[in-house]
Parts: C-alpha cells; sequence; structure tokens
C-alpha cells in the first residue's frame, strides 16, 4: 500500500506513504503542512497504530523547504505535540530516520528539534541509503526483526523513492 484510500468528500494532503517493506515503513511528506495535510498524516499513522506493530519510518523526498514557513512549523509542532500522537509515536514508532540532502535545510530540521522534543530516535540522513541503515538500526536496537533481507529492504524503499520523483 502506498497510499490511504481517500474518503470521496476528504481533502488529499499530499503525502505519500509506503508500506512493502514492512516493518521498514516510508512516507513522502506533503510539500506543504496545510490543514488537509495534516489531517491525511493523522489518519495514515493512526491506522498504523492500530495494527499494533512496531515500525522504523524512513522520510523520503523530504519537502522540508516548507518547514521554512513558520505557521507550517507551527502546525506541524500543534499535531504532533498532541498526547494522542506523542503516546502512539513512543509506542508503536522505534525511530524515525529524515533524508534531507541540503545542508541547509538539515539545519532548519535542527532548529526544528529544538522546537520538539520527539518521543522516540529521529536522526537526520543525507541520502536514503544512510536513512535506510539507520531505521534497520532502530529495529535492532529494540530486537525487531525486519522479516526480509536489508538488500531486499533498500531496493524496496528506492522503487518508492524513485516512483516520487
Amino acid at each position: 500500500m502506498t497510499r490511504p484510500a481517500p474518503q470521496p468528500d476528504e481533502p488529499q494532503g499530499g503525502a505519500d506513504f509506503f508500506l512493502d517493506a514492512f516493518p521498514v515503513a516510508a512516507l513522502r511528506p506533503p510539500p506543504f503542512f496545510d490543514d488537509a495535510a495534516v489531517a491525511q498524516m493523522d489518519r495514515w499513522v493512526r491506522g498504523l497504530w492500530a495494527d499494533e506493530r512496531q515500525y522504523a519510518l524512513v522520510v523520503v523526498n523530504n519537502h522540508a523547504g516548507s518547514l521554512t514557513d513558520p505557521f507550517q512549523r507551527k502546525r506541524l509542532a500543534t499535531w504532533i505535540n498532541q498526547p494522542a500522537i506523542r503516546e502512539g509515536s513512543a509506542r508503536w514508532c522505534v525511530g524515525v530516520s529524515t533524508v534531507v540532502e541540503s545542508t541547509m535545510l538539515r539545519g532548519v530540521l535542527t532548529a526544528f528539534l529544538w522546537l520538539y522534543n520527539p518521543p522516540l530516535p529521529l536522526t537526520v540522513a543525507r541520502t536514503i541509503d544512510e536513512a535506510i541503515d539507520q531505521a534497520l538500526g532502530h529495529l535492532a536496537t529494540q530486537a525487531i526483526d525486519p522479516g526480509r533481507d536489508p538488500e531486499d529492504v533498500r531496493r524496496m524503499i528506492h522503487s518508492f523513492a524513485a516512483r516520487l520523483s
């Protein structure tokens, strides 16, 4: 599954989701964190948590440039700081690795993390391969078997990212 099925009257948020390599999940965030995007991400993570299985998340093709907008930072921070989101993240997500190729945008993400103390390990990677290695490391730290060869995970996440380009 790469994207939850939309409801007919539901605004689309623009994020893309990938679960084929579970327990390594992947997300391409929306270009802008408007209300529809935050609602879409909320539905996705709550649906993921309903399965009651732990996972690691790789964030690819990051639109972190949108986080330079203070209104979008505030909207995202408000959502991720909700008690239910923090609790669900801490319980089910063993770690997030975000690909940020730009040195400047990695700095923006670092500044964002000064405002947000995540309830789980959050690492920043320069490449998709580095992010996948970090995600597999997050799983290993919790003794969670990825269920497939790491090279298969790498191939699957790269295929997902290539479809988004």
